[in-house]
């Protein structure tokens, strides 16, 4: 998002005011509506960062309901191969004692084999000699008995332990057989549980990096906002102080004076001068103060410098009249005429209509009566007024 400029504060404005005074109004409406728009940028930045921050918040929520998942889910999971680790350590074990006990059988085996075989073998070479032999070659009968027994039942002896020796190893190969399928089922159990176990903690070290980072833009969003709130604040105040300054500021002081306009400035009517400043009248008793212009009653009269209307009023002698106040102690008086447009208190502009021409009700032939005056001093229009064409 990127960053709003901030216009000077409160501060910076109130060192600024003197040359408000000087530059005029315009510099601080110009200035006014370049903080307004200031404004505008950061309040909408302000928006859009709450706005991002609400859905981010329910971002988070939701990153960290699934870290939480994955997390049990990866407990689990160790939990299982933790299991599964200590029954393969228990398969293997238990095919190794298999093995051992298979081994030991098998020796056991051959050795009564090797016995048996000895018998037989003896058996084959005295297989001539019967037992009757047997017997007569014995020192007494019972001794010869004796042996005739003994070697038949060692004979079965060893037979009955081979075939136990064959039935057990049977039994041992076929619980090797199982315990090396279950060797081989834990094995690949384990194999999954180990994926499985590798996958969830990459998820859950990818969830918790990117709960991290949204947090980060969170709390770095949060920061700009209260920094833009902070902005926000200040350009308010300085808007407020801009206003303050404007109405406190002389709107004479925004003006070129009227006495340094000599020669240049509109006359209130277009109408030919009908009597001229300081011509008399009354039997040459009375000199004029001002201007007369022909009349042209209803046609505009307009003000011929910017002032403030201090008065707008019917005068006995005057009829309805105007009174401009431009500063540094001059005004313009405009009589005789047929309707006003402006109130006294209104600020006007050079060219603005004031009235609406009328007529002397005791001079028919003349309509505008006009005058300036400094300190109350009649002076006398024509140092001021622009010259018409027709005068050139």
């Amino acid at each position: 998002m990127p960053a709003v400029a901030v216009k000077p504060s409160s501060r910076g404005l109130l060192l600024s005011l003197g040359l408000w005074v000087c530059a005029g109004a315009a510099v601080a409406a110009q200035e006014r509506e370049q903080a307004e728009r200031d404004l505008s940028e950061v309040t909408a930045a302000i928006v859009d960062i709450q706005v991002w921050l609400q859905k981010a918040t329910t971002r988070e929520t939701e990153q960290e309901s699934a870290l939480r998942k994955t997390q049990l889910a990866l407990s689990k999971a160790q939990q299982a191969l933790a299991e599964q680790t200590q029954a393969l350590a228990a398969a293997r074990a238990e095919q190794q004692s298999l093995q051992q006990q298979s081994r030991e059988l098998l020796a056991s085996k051959r050795e009564q084999e090797q016995i048996l075989a000895a018998l037989l073998q003896h058996a084959y070479l005295n297989r001539k000699n019967n037992a009757l032999k047997s017997l007569l070659n014995a020192e007494n009968l019972p001794e010869g008995a004796r042996q005739l027994l003994y070697t038949r039942y060692l004979s079965e002896f060893q037979l009955t332990r081979i075939t136990t020796f064959n039935t057990t190893l049977s039994e041992l190969a076929a619980l090797g057989a199982e315990a090396a399928e279950n060797l081989s089922l834990l094995d690949r159990q384990q194999r999954v549980a180990v994926q499985l176990e590798n996958e969830l903690a990459n998820a859950r070290e990818s969830q918790a990096a990117a709960l991290a980072n949204l947090r980060n833009s969170i709390a770095s969003r949060s920061s700009a906002m209260t920094r833009l709130e902070t902005q926000q604040s200040e350009l308010q105040q300085l808007i407020k102080e801009i206003i303050r300054a404007i109405e406190g500021v002389s709107p004479f002081a925004q003006i070129t004076p009227l006495a340094d306009s000599r020669g240049s400035l509109q006359p209130p009517v277009d109408e030919p001068v009908a009597h001229a400043f300081g011509a008399t009248y009354g039997g040459g008793s009375l000199m004029r103060k001002g201007l007369s212009y022909e009349p042209n009653p209803g046609n505009p009269v307009r003000a011929i410098h910017p002032g403030r209307v201090v008065f707008a009023d019917w005068l006995r002698g005057s009829g309805l009249l105007i009174v401009l106040d431009h500063g540094q102690g001059y005004m313009s008086l405009y009589a005789h005429n047929e309707a006003l447009t402006v109130n006294s208190g209104d600020w006007v502009d050079a060219g603005e209509m004031l009235a609406r021409s009328g007529t002397n009700s005791s001079d028919r032939n003349v309509g505008l009566y006009f005058e300036i005056r400094r300190n109350g001093e009649p002076q006398d229009p024509t140092a001021w007024l622009r010259k018409a064409p027709s005068q050139l």
